[in-house]
Order: structure tokens, then sequence, then C-alpha cells
């Protein structure tokens, strides 16, 4: 809950101190917010090959993994019941 109103009240200085900033330089708030906008976009341009790439290609590789398991799918009402028969022999 600390944290919660923690993070509300830097939005809230935040937000205040550019309004200050627009009534100083006389400037929309988008004006001075574009630095903060061209940052993102470079974090992003560096955290996405990062993270997304990884993660693509290990999605590829259970993709590669788990399509033969997906041939057999129609087949895994037959292939419980044979387990099940399977198991009731095994007991005897």
């Amino acid at each position: 809950m600390e944290a919660l109103l923690a993070i509300l009240l830097f939005i809230v200085v935040a937000l205040i101190v550019l309004k200050i900033l627009a009534l100083i330089f006389h400037a929309g708030i988008f004006m001075l917010t574009l630095p903060l906008k061209l940052l993102g976009l470079v974090i992003a341009l560096i955290l996405v090959p990062i993270i997304v790439i990884p993660l693509g290609l290990l999605t590829g590789f259970v993709g590669l993994i788990l399509a033969p398991l997906a041939v057999l799918l129609p087949f895994l009402p037959l292939i419980l019941i044979a387990l099940g028969i399977w198991a009731l022999l095994k007991d005897n």
C-alpha cells in the first residue's frame, strides 16, 4: 500500500513540476515531455532485441519439441484406453 502511495505521489509531483516548467517556458506539456518520449524510444530499441529475440527463439524451440505431440492428439482417447487396459492386465 505504501509503495502505491509513493508511486502516486511521484506522479503528482512530476505533473506539478511539468506544469510549472510549462508556465516558465511558455510551452505546452507535450513539448516538455518530448525528451522523455525519445528516451523511452531509445530504451525500447535497446531492450526489445535483448528480451524479445531470445523469447522468440525459446518459443520456436518449444514449438519444435511439442509439434510431434500435436500430431498424436487425435489418438489420445485410444492411447488412454490402451493404457487403461494395460494397467488392468498388469495387476493380474
